[in-house]
C-alpha cells in the first residue's frame, strides 16, 4: 500500500510539473512579440480593463498586481496611480476627466476623478423615476450620454451642475434603454465604451488619415497604408486569445491593444502597441 501511494504521489508530481512548465512556456511566449509590437504594460502587472483617452495620449488600466488603477501618459511615459476606492471600472468623459463607476457592494458611489488621481466630486446614482428630468436638465452645465463598460443596449445619462466639483447636485441616471429619446433637443457628449472588441471591424483610420487598422477576430489585427492599402504591421491571433482594441495613439504612431491569453495557470493580459513602421 505504501509503495502504491508513492507511485500515485510521483505521478501527481509529474502532472503538476508538466502543467507548470506549460504555463511558464505560455508566459515566455508573451515575450516574443510580433514584429512592430511594443509592450506598454508588462505581464507581471497583470493588467485588467483598459481605456484610451479621447485624444489618444493617455491610457487608464487596472494593475491587478497592486489592485490600483493607473493612468499612463503615452507622450511622457509618466504614470499616475488613481484612488481605487471609487474605480473598479470607468469611462473617459474628456481628456482629463474619468468617470469611475463606484463599488455598490461597498456602498461607494460613482465619482469623477481627474487624470492625476484627484477626486473632483461624487455622483448621485439614481433611476429615471427618482428625478424630475426636465428640471435637472434645466440646471445642467454639461450632459453626457454614457455607454457603460459591460452593457450592450443600456445607456446612462450623466448630468453635471455648474461648478460641479463644489456642488452635490450631480446625477448619474442609470439603466436607460431610451436615453437618446430622453435627450432630444439637449446638447450632450457621448462617452463611448472603453474599448472596441468587434468580431470584424471596418477600416478605422488614424488621426492623420495616413493609416487604418482592421480587426478580424481570431485571425489578425493589421495596419495598412491608406494611400495604397499596403500592409505595414500585423498581429496574428490564436483561438485562445481574446483581444481588446484601445484605439489609435494621439500621434498616429500605432494602435493600442490588449490580449488575454488563457492558459493552465490562468489568464495573462499584457497591453501592447502595434507600431507603424
Amino acid at each position: 500500500m505504501k509503495r502504491l501511494n508513492l507511485k500515485i504521489f510521483a505521478r501527481l508530481s509529474q502532472v503538476v510539473a508538466i502543467v507548470m512548465i506549460i504555463g511558464i512556456l505560455l508566459t515566455a511566449c508573451s515575450l516574443f512579440l510580433p514584429r512592430g509590437a511594443e509592450e506598454l504594460v508588462p505581464t507581471d502587472e497583470d493588467a485588467g480593463g483598459m481605456a484610451l483617452s479621447p485624444e489618444g495620449d493617455k491610457l487608464i488600466y487596472l494593475s491587478r498586481s497592486s489592485n490600483t488603477p493607473v493612468v499612463l501618459n503615452l507622450a511622457t511615459n509618466q504614470k499616475n496611480e488613481i484612488d481605487s476606492k471609487h474605480c473598479g471600472s470607468w469611462n473617459w468623459l474628456d481628456n482629463q476627466t474619468i468617470l469611475c463607476w463606484g463599488k455598490p457592494e461597498f456602498n461607494i458611489p460613482p465619482a469623477l476623478i481627474n487624470d492625476n488621481g484627484v477626486l473632483l466630486t461624487e455622483l448621485k446614482k439614481v433611476t429615471i423615476n427618482d428625478v424630475n428630468l426636465s428640471e435637472v436638465l434645466s440646471k445642467a452645465s454639461q450632459v453626457f450620454l454614457i455607454e457603460a463598460p459591460f452593457a450592450i443596449d443600456t445607456r446612462h445619462i450623466l448630468i453635471l451642475s455648474p461648478n460641479y466639483s463644489e456642488n452635490s447636485e450631480n446625477y448619474l441616471i442609470i439603466n436607460l434603454t431610451n436615453a437618446e429619446q430622453l435627450l432630444q433637443g439637449v446638447s450632450y457628449v457621448v462617452a463611448p465604451k472603453p474599448y472596441v472588441a468587434d468580431l470584424q471591424s471596418d477600416k478605422i483610420y488614424s488621426p492623420n488619415g495616413d493609416y487604418y487598422y482592421t480587426l478580424i477576430w481570431n485571425v489578425s489585427l493589421s495596419i495598412y497604408a491608406s494611400r495604397d492599402d499596403e500592409l505595414l504591421a500585423k498581429v496574428p491571433l490564436e483561438s485562445n486569445e481574446n483581444i481588446k482594441i484601445g484605439g489609435w495613439v494621439y500621434d498616429s504612431s500605432g494602435v493600442i491593444y490588449q490580449i488575454n491569453r488563457i492558459g493552465p495557470l490562468g489568464t495573462i493580459s499584457p497591453i501592447y502597441k502595434l507600431n507603424v513602421p
